[in-house]
Order: structure tokens, then C-alpha cells, then sequence
């Protein structure tokens, strides 16, 4: 392991099992673990030391950082040294911990807001700034105090070599980003920055004259800031960082102006393989901009990922969007739900999906589509091999909803599927394409119709061995015929591998509550029931809390089940 093996003498009594992304563990004598001042510290060596052994693969090592480690390690130019710094470290020990890393690239994490100054005076101290390739600050309240933002200022005026830099979760205000984007313009190497989760509002002006400095940026995240951005200021900054490969704006206010100005900065962006811009809740009367915004995908051909949701601000005269011609045929993930999609949407979409033939995730929940439309989406998921998670969630398509299963008997690869909410009747013909998806693990039917006839449809799910979850919520699945309710329960009761079972507000009763118990007591994979917003009362109440004693004293081994009851107070 590159030339390195420890001496003998610290080899440990007693295993601490390390993590390891490959066939590699590690083992480190506790006692050395007390010298070192980090804690939760890990090291990542590079492909180059292990090509040989290896070869494309990368592999992360240990949990602490161990003296005699370090001092072998500090030779070697391209590793990687990643420290998780405690709450309670002093400066002096900070210092003291960096100094041997002045010539390696370093990541830092901070464990919290008591540790924060003294871990930014002592990269100061070790005059460490220039070999910074990392600062991960993320939930360690620097905006709480004016001196925490100062320090990290003069920390990052040092750090040239800066590469990734996470601010996330730190109570950010807009004079907070002022004063660090006048330093961070200093940071001309830096690739990844997140900011997001913060107070930036107005600061997005200032942040949007530090961008275009940083032409080595691949990443960006902004989401949940509250940004307006009404002169498009931000979205054109973004524009003219050409090599972004992963953009995150999602849960802002942007409003006509910034969408249409983001929508012409994409353009650009022809490297950009993961996108996020859902959920923009700035004014957008009839959709101007959100159209603008969707038009601009399509010169954007190396997308891999994409979340589209909730575009759509006010359903006023242009409540739909039209999907333009979109080219990115490696797309892996493309989440376009709860929008309002015309007709000719629904077949540019099922042409993009089409063509899509790495396609593995997929949402198309709440859009408005016709019958056609969304039976149209369903072939064209038929035809790709890879799709692992599809949500075709409350769509209203009502008596077609088994046209939109029909096509899924050529999803193999499927493991997730949701259907719910849709006003349509849970049949044989709608189940039995389900059969040939040996994969299926989740399974979400709630919101749909029951009817009796076609309870022996759920019979084709009982030879689902993988099946884990079932969502049966909002069904009314019990009625006044004993026979039908009982011989759905033994249906469910025969599925061996369930651990989930959402019966929530399915006007369960007394009754029916202490017939399911009867059939789940041998449902040993069990570990989740919901029996929320029924109607068995307080003497159901108190059934369930005899039944999960006597379960308890029957098989004292099975793993513990989670049972989500009724308000019964209420």
C-alpha cells in the first residue's frame, strides 16, 4: 500500500473495523487514537498510489488520524488529508495539527459554532491558507455572530488554493454575504460552492458580481435563499460561468424577469449535466417566465439529472406549459411533476423518454394529462430497460389507469412504482402487467378504487418475493361483505416479505381492526403499520396495544413494528 506498512509494534489488540470503498480495511491502536487532537478524521489516498492494485477505483481510509500515520503520509504530495475538527479543540491545537499539512490539500469540517474561531485561527496560525482545498462549514451558525463572519473573511482572503466551499445552513443575512463575497472573488480555483439554506435576499446582488471571477466553477448550489433577483442580475452572473456541470436555484422567488434571463443563461451552459429549478414561488402572471425557463433546456444536451417541479406560480389565462424539443438523450433522472402539461407536451415527453434509453428515474405526478397523454408516457417507459423508479401519482386518469400499467410489463428493472391518487379501479388487468417486474419493492395504489370482484387480483402480488412496501391508503378497501374482507386480508397476509403496510383512512372498524390482527400475527416481516384516520375507536385502541404484548411475548426475536394509530381522542 503505496510502500507503507506500520510497524508491528502499533499494530492494535483489538479490531476497530475502518471503512473502506473497496476490498481494503485498516486497523489503528486506540491508544494512538487519543494522541491526535482531530477526531472523526479521515484520509482519502489517490488513484495514482493504487493504479496498480486497483485500478479505477478510489479508496477512503480510516476514522482517525494516527501520529505515526501522519508523519508517513506527509511525504506523499497528492494525498488528501479530510479532518473533522471537535467542538472543543483550542487554537493552539488546531495549529498544531495543521502545521505538518502545509504542503497537502486539506479538507476541514467544523463540528459546531464553539469550535469555529478557534479552527479559522488556527489555519491562520499554521499559515496552512495556501494548501486550503477544502472548508466545509456547513450548520455551524456562522452567521450568528459578526466575528464569525469576519474570521471567515480573513480565512478565505489566505486560502488561494480553495477548491470546495460549503456555507450551508449558517443563518446567512444579506450583509453576511456582502462581506464574504469580497473575499471569495479572491478564490479563483474554487470549483464547488453552497450557499444555500440561508437569509442571501438582496445579498444575491453581491454575489452575483463575485461569480464571474470564478471560471473554475463546476458546481453551484443557492437553493431556499428567498431570492428574487428582479433584474436578473444572479441568473446572467450565472450564465457566464461556462463550466458549471451542476446548478441548484430551486426554492426561490424568482419572477419573470430572473426566469427569463436563467432561461437564456442555460444556453450557455453546455456542460451542465445536473439541473434544479423547482419550486420558484416569485410572481409570474400567466407563466411567462416559466416557459421561457423550460424553452432554454433545449440546447442543454449533456443533462443528466433534472427537477422541474412547481414552475407554475399562478393558474391564470397560460396555466400550461409546452415542453420544447429537448436533445439530452443521456438523461438519467427527470422529475416534471406537479406542473400543468398541454397535450402536445405529453408527446414531446414521451419522445424525450423514448430516447432516453439510460433513463432510471422518472415523475410525472400531478400534471394535468389527459388519458392519451399519460398512456402515451407509459409506452415510452416501456421502452427503457434501465427505469428502476417511475410516479405517475394523481393524475386523475380514472377507468385508463390499467392502458397506463399495460406498457410496464417491459420495465424488469422496475423497484418503485406509484400510481395512487389517480381515481382508478384496482382490477386483475391492472395488477397483472405487474407481474413480470420481478423487482418491484414499493408499491403505491392508495387513492384508487377497491372493487370486489377483482380482490383476487392481489394474489399476482403475493409471488412479488421482493415486495416491501404497500400503500392500500384512501381505498375503503373494507365493506359490509365478511367474505371479501377476509379474503383480502389473507391475501395480504401471504406476502411473505412486506414490511411496510399503509392502511391509512381506509374506514377500518372495530371489526375489521381485530380481523387484520388476526391474519398480520404471522406476517413476521412486519415492521411498519398505518392505521391512521380509521374508525375503530377506543376498544380498537386498546386491541392494538394487547396484540403488541402478545406479539412481543410470541416471537420475542422478530424486529420491533411501528404502528401509526388513530387520534382516537379526537
Amino acid at each position: 500500500w503505496g510502500g507503507f506498512s506500520p510497524p508491528l509494534s502499533s499494530r492494535p489488540k483489538r479490531d476497530t473495523a475502518l471503512f473502506a470503498s473497496c476490498r481494503l480495511k485498516w486497523m489503528l491502536c486506540p491508544e494512538l487514537q487519543r494522541e491526535s487532537p482531530f477526531r472523526g478524521s479521515f484520509l482519502k489516498i489517490p488513484n495514482a498510489l493504487l493504479s496498480s492494485v486497483w485500478p479505477g477505483e478510489r479508496v477512503i481510509l480510516g476514522r482517525r488520524v494516527c501520529r505515526w500515520l501522519r508523519d508517513e503520509l506527509v511525504r506523499e504530495q497528492d494525498v488528501i488529508i479530510r479532518q473533522k475538527i471537535d467542538s472543543n479543540v483550542t487554537a493552539e491545537e488546531a495549529c498544531s495539527g495543521l502545521a505538518p499539512f502545509k504542503q497537502t490539500k486539506i479538507f476541514l469540517s467544523s463540528n459546531g459554532h464553539s469550535s469555529l474561531l478557534n479552527l479559522l485561527d488556527g489555519i491562520l496560525a499554521a499559515r496552512c491558507g495556501s494548501s486550503m482545498a477544502g472548508l466545509n462549514l456547513s450548520s455551524a451558525r456562522v452567521g450568528y455572530a459578526t466575528a464569525s463572519v469576519n474570521s471567515l473573511a480573513q480565512t478565505l482572503h489566505h486560502c488561494t488554493a480553495l477548491k470546495d466551499l460549503n456555507l450551508a445552513s449558517n443563518a446567512l443575512a444579506p450583509v453576511d454575504i456582502q462581506v464574504l463575497c469580497a473575499e471569495v472573488c479572491s478564490c479563483t480555483n474554487l470549483t464547488r460552492l453552497n450557499i444555500g439554506n440561508n437569509e442571501i435576499l438582496s445579498g444575491a446582488h453581491d454575489l452575483a458580481a463575485a461569480l464571474p471571477k470564478c471560471q473554475h466553477l463546476l458546481s453551484l448550489n443557492v437553493e431556499e435563499n428567498r431570492i428574487k433577483d428582479e433584474r436578473g442580475e444572479l441568473a446572467r452572473a450565472i450564465g457566464q460561468c461556462t463550466a458549471l456541470t451542476e446548478l441548484n436555484v430551486s426554492r426561490n422567488q424568482f419572477g419573470v424577469p430572473s426566469k427569463r434571463a436563467l432561461g437564456q443563461a442555460l444556453v450557455g451552459l453546455s456542460h451542465l449535466r445536473v439541473l434544479d429549478v423547482s419550486h420558484q414561488w416569485g410572481t409570474d402572471r400567466e407563466n411567462q417566465g416559466a416557459q421561457t425557463l423550460i424553452d432554454g433546456l433545449s440546447e442543454c444536451r449533456s443533462l443528466r439529472r433534472v427537477w422541474l417541479r412547481g414552475l407554475l406560480c399562478e393558474h391564470t389565462v397560460r396555466d400550461k406549459l409546452e415542453l420544447p424539443v429537448l436533445e439530452c438523450t443521456a438523461l438519467q433522472q427527470l422529475d416534471i411533476g406537479n406542473n400543468r402539461l398541454s397535450r402536445n407536451s405529453a408527446l414531446t415527453l414521451a419522445a424525450l423518454i423514448s430516447s432516453c434509453r439510460q433513463l432510471e428515474w422518472l415523475s410525472v405526478d400531478d400534471t394535468d394529462l389527459d388519458e392519451d397523454g399519460l398512456v402515451a408516457v407509459a409506452n415510452a417507459c416501456g421502452e427503457c430497460p434501465n427505469l428502476s423508479h417511475l410516479v405517475l401519482r394523481d393524475n386523475r386518469c380514472g377507468e385508463a389507469l390499467d392502458r397506463v400499467t399495460r406498457p410496464l410489463a417491459q420495465c424488469t428493472s422496475l423497484t418503485h412504482l406509484d400510481i395512487s391518487d389517480n381515481d382508478g379501479v384496482i382490477s386483475q388487468q391492472l395488477l397483472a402487467p405487474l407481474e413480470r417486474c420481478p423487482a418491484l419493492v414499493h408499491l403505491r395504489v392508495g387513492g384508487n378504487r377497491l372493487s370486489w370482484q377483482h380482490i383476487p387480483a392481489f394474489a399476482t402480488l403475493r409471488r412479488h418475493a421482493s415486495l416491501k412496501t404497500l400503500d392500500l391508503s384512501h381505498s375503503h378497501w373494507e365493506a359490509s361483505q365478511a367474505e371479501s374482507s377476509l379474503q383480502l386480508l389473507a391475501e395480504l397476509a401471504r406476502m411473505t416479505a412486506l414490511e411496510t403496510l399503509n392502511l391509512k383512512a381506509c374506514s377500518i372498524t372495530y371489526c375489521g381492526l381485530k380481523q387484520l390482527l388476526g391474519r398480520l400475527s404471522d406476517l413476521t416481516s412486519l415492521t411498519k403499520l398505518d392505521l391512521d384516520a380509521n374508525d375503530y375507536g377506543q376498544a380498537g385502541d386498546e386491541a392494538l396495544d394487547a396484540w403488541e404484548q402478545w406479539m412481543q411475548t410470541r416471537q420475542p426475536q422478530r424486529q420491533p413494528l411501528t404502528i401509526i394509530r388513530t387520534d382516537v381522542s379526537s
